[in-house]
């Protein structure tokens, strides 16, 4: 258990902040407080954007390193 000396503050809250955050600058959030939609198909075109190149040069890393010279 921590003990606080009896002229010392206690630690700082960290849930209220001076700045400002990004989400307030959204009219759709700030109005609503709701989660913003996703667009599904630019979800999965940006994950295999992503993965469809780091495979194929995994595959070729995997491919040179297992090889005996």
């Amino acid at each position: 258990m921590i003990q606080y000396y009896q002229n010392a503050s206690p630690p700082p809250e960290f849930t209220v902040s001076p700045f400002p955050s990004p989400w307030d600058y959204i009219p759709s959030y700030y109005e609503k407080k709701e989660v913003m939609e996703v667009n599904i198909l630019a979800f999965i075109a940006t994950a295999l954007f992503i993965l469809v190149p780091t495979a194929f040069l995994l595959i070729i890393y995997v491919k040179t390193a297992s090889q005996n010279d």
